[in-house]
């Protein structure tokens, strides 16, 4: 797909997303670029990009530092490596 592309209705907008139509209502609830226009769900490529990656670089912990002495928060209290967060 080029980057000025307009995905047209829920099959096309979820396939390009790799997610749930019921995880895409909550996004568009949070405010993702996604209308219904004349009875069909749209959105444009690009703007969706921008606005996942708008999420992601809010929902990024930036407060742990290394020289800290602690673990990051991915990590659990007793030291396991636990999953890296989940964006």
């Amino acid at each position: 797909m080029s980057a000025n592309t307009i995905l047209s209705g829920r099959d096309q907008i979820q396939k390009f997303l790799g997610r749930s139509w019921k995880t895409v209502r909550a996004w568009i609830d949070m405010g993702a670029p996604i209308a219904k226009l004349e009875g069909r769900w749209e959105s444009d490529v690009e703007q969706l990009l921008e606005w996942r990656r708008s999420q992601i670089a809010s929902s990024v912990d930036n407060s742990w530092k290394p020289d800290q002495g602690r673990n990051p928060p991915w990590r659990s209290p007793a030291g396991k490596a636990g999953r890296p967060p989940v964006c």
